[in-house]
C-alpha cells in the first residue's frame, strides 16, 4: 500500500495544524480571565473567593463532563464532539459578555464553557492524533499542545487592549463570535477521524511499520493489548497519573488565573502583567514542544518528573519580599514556570496511550482529566479566598510550590511500559 497524502503533506499534520488553531483560541478564551479579573471585580462589586468561583465553576464542569466527552469521543468520533462542544463555547462566552450579575457568570461561563471547553482541548484531541501518529506521537502531541501557549502569547494582549479600550465584556463577545462563525466551522470541515478514512496509514508510512513481537487488534496489530476503564482503575500507575495530573491543575490554573492581579498589586500596570502572562506562553510553546519530541527519544515518565520539579523551583522566586520593587523576579518566574506549565500534556497523554492502549483512550484520559480539572477547580477558589483571608497569596504559592514536589515524586514512581508497537493491517493497492 503506497502512502497518500494531501497537497505532497501527510494529512495528520493537517490534523494538528488544526488542533493547534483550535487550542490557539481556547486557550486565549481561557486565559483572558486573568486580565479581565480586577475590572470584574469592579463591575460585580465582589471580593476575589467570590469571582474566582466562576473559574473554579468552569475547571469543576470541565472535569465533570471528562469522562462522558471521552465516551462520546471513543463512541462517535473526535469530529462531532469538536463541533458541538465548540459551539457551546461560543454560546457561554457570549452569555458570559451579556451576564448581569454573578449568579448568571456562573452559568455561562461556569457550566456552558466549562462543557464547551471539554471538548475542544485535550481529550478528542488527544484521542485524535494518536490514531493518526504512533511512532511520533510525543512530536504530533507536542505541535498540538503548543498551539495553547501560543494562544496565551498572542490572544492575551489582543484581549487585554480591547479590555482596556471598551471593556472585558467586549472582549468575551468577540472571542465567542470568532469560535462559532469560523473555528467551528473549519473544525468541521478539516477534522478526519482516522487515517484510514484516506487509506492512510499511521505516521504517513509507506507500508507497514513493525519491530518486535505483537499481539492482534483490531485494524491491525500492537505490542500489548488495550485495557477498558474498569482495568485501568485497578492499576498503580493510573492514580500516579491521577495525582500528577490533580496537582497540574490546582498548580497551573491557580497560576493562570491569578498571576495578572498578583502583578498589578506589585505594581505593574495591566498591560505588562498581561504581557508577563504571554510571556510565560511563550515559554510553555518552547516545553510543550520540546517535551514532546525528546520523549519519543527518552521516554514519557522522567521528563514529566524534571517538570514537576521544576515548577517547585519556580514559585520562591514571587515569594521573595524583593519581587514588589523588583520585577525582573515576577518575569523569571513566567519563564522558569512557563517551560513545564503545558508540557506535562503530551508526555501524560502519550502515556495513557501506551500503557493502556488505543482502544479506551478517550474515557480513560478523561477520567484522569477528572482529577485535573478538580485540582484546577480548588486551586483558583483557594487562590481567591486565600488572598481575600490573609491580603496575599503568598501561602497560596507556598501551597502550590509543596504539591508540585509531592506530583514530581509520584511521576517518577511511575512504571513506564515498553513502548507499543502498531502494525497496520496490509491492505493491497488499488
Amino acid at each position: 500500500m503506497g502512502q497518500v497524502k494531501s497537497g505532497g503533506i501527510y494529512y495528520g499534520w493537517v490534523i494538528v495544524g488544526i488542533s493547534m488553531l483550535v487550542a490557539f483560541v481556547i486557550s486565549g478564551a481561557r486565559m483572558s480571565f486573568s486580565p479581565s479579573f480586577k475590572p470584574m471585580l469592579l463591575d460585580y462589586d465582589t471580593n476575589r473567593g467570590l469571582l474566582s468561583l466562576a473559574m473554579s465553576i468552569n475547571q469543576l464542569f470541565y472535569g465533570l463532563a471528562g469522562p462522558v466527552t471521552g465516551w462520546l469521543t471513543d463512541r462517535y468520533g473526535a469530529r462531532t464532539i469538536i463541533l458541538i462542544s465548540a459551539l457551546i463555547t461560543a454560546v457561554g462566552l457570549v452569555g458570559t459578555s451579556l451576564a448581569p450579575n454573578l449568579w448568571v457568570l456562573y452559568i455561562a461561563y461556569g457550566v456552558f464553557t466549562g462543557f464547551g471547553f471539554s471538548g475542544t482541548t485535550t481529550i478528542p484531541f488527544s484521542a485524535l492524533i494518536t490514531r493518526w501518529f504512533r511512532r511520533k506521537s510525543g512530536l504530533a502531541m507536542g505541535l498540538s499542545t503548543a498551539g495553547t501557549p501560543i494562544g496565551h502569547m498572542f490572544i492575551v494582549p489582543i484581549a487585554t487592549y480591547v479590555i482596556l479600550g471598551w471593556g472585558w465584556r467586549y472582549a468575551y463577545a468577540i472571542v465567542g463570535a470568532v469560535i462559532a462563525l469560523i473555528i467551528a466551522p473549519l473544525a468541521w470541515r478539516l477534522v478526519k477521524g482516522d487515517p484510514r478514512e484516506l487509506g492512510l496509514l499511521p505516521d504517513g508510512d509507506v507500508k507497514p511499520h513493525a519491530v518486535g513481537a505483537t499481539l492482534a487488534g483490531a485494524g491491525g496489530t500492537t505490542s500489548m493489548p488495550s485495557q477498558n476503564l474498569a482495568q485501568a482503575l485497578r492499576t498503580r500507575p493510573y492514580w500516579l497519573l491521577c495525582i500528577g495530573w490533580f496537582t497540574c491543575g490546582f498548580v497551573g490554573f491557580m497560576v493562570s488565573t491569578h498571576l495578572v492581579p498578583f502583578a498589578t498589586d506589585v505594581g505593574m500596570g495591566l498591560m505588562e502583567a498581561s504581557l508577563v502572562l504571554s510571556l510565560m506562553g511563550a515559554f510553555s510553546a518552547i516545553g510543550s514542544f520540546g517535551s514532546g519530541a525528546l520523549s519519543d527519544w527518552i521516554g514519557r515518565k522522567n521528563p514529566l518528573t524534571a517538570i514537576y520539579f521544576t515548577r517547585f523551583l519556580a514559585f520562591p522566586l514571587i515569594m521573595l519580599p524583593a519581587v514588589s520593587s523588583n520585577h525582573i523576579l515576577v518575569y523569571l518566574f513566567a519563564m522558569v514556570f512557563g517551560i513545564g506549565m503545558l508540557a506535562t500534556l503530551p508526555l501524560a497523554s502519550t502515556l495513557v496511550r501506551e500503557i493502556y492502549g488505543q482502544q479506551s483512550m478517550g474515557v480513560i484520559l478523561g477520567t484522569i482529566l477528572l482529577a485535573h480539572q478538580i485540582g484546577a477547580a480548588i486551586g483558583v477558589y483557594l487562590g481567591g479566598a486565600i488572598f481575600d483571608a490573609t491580603g496575599s497569596y503568598f501561602w497560596a504559592f507556598l501551597m502550590s510550590s509543596v504539591l508540585s514536589l509531592v506530583a514530581a515524586v509520584a511521576s517518577f514512581k511511575i512504571r513506564e511500559t515498553p513502548r507499543p508497537v502498531y502494525i497496520p493491517r496490509a491492505v493491497p493497492a488499488e
